[in-house]
């Protein structure tokens, strides 16, 4: 073989050679170019979910600072409604003991008068008693002439 053939063998090889090289090359960068697209896109979906999660985060912490406040509310209203109960329950008190007081004032001067009563209903029966044995001319059962 001639110096010429030999050359063109080894050039044709060498381009086969790179062909083949630019080949692998050219398949590892379509492999690498479609890793990239999947990263990307998974990039993006970690990103849509980290913005979901701070958005969530921001409402929860709204939250929690609502219901702060609204705790603090909460205990300011119950230390009132504990302070007028209080107050009241002393108010509700002294009513009680004036009312028992009144109604014992009452029932010595009810008594009396129920007494009172009493004795004049049983002084006019036993007129109308004595008025009607007298009428009718009939003798008094306790033996009176």
């Amino acid at each position: 073989m001639s110096i010429n053939d030999q050359y063109l063998k080894e050039v044709s090889e060498s381009i086969k050679s790179l062909f083949d090289l630019t080949s692998r090359v050219d398949e590892r960068v379509h492999l690498m170019i479609k890793k990239q697209e999947s990263m990307e896109h998974k990039q993006s979906q970690h990103a849509e979910i980290l913005n979901s999660m701070i958005i969530s985060t921001k409402l929860l912490e709204n939250q929690y600072k609502l219901v702060a406040i609204l705790e603090e509310k909460l205990h300011k209203y119950i230390f009132n409604v504990t302070k007028d109960y209080n107050t009241n329950k002393d108010e509700v008190s002294e009513l009680k003991n004036r009312i028992e007081y009144f109604e014992k004032s009452l029932n010595t001067q009810e008594n009396r008068w129920k007494t009172i009563f009493d004795m004049s209903m049983k002084v006019v029966w036993t007129i109308v008693v004595a008025y009607l044995l007298l009428k009718l001319k009939l003798n008094s059962p306790i033996g009176l002439p």
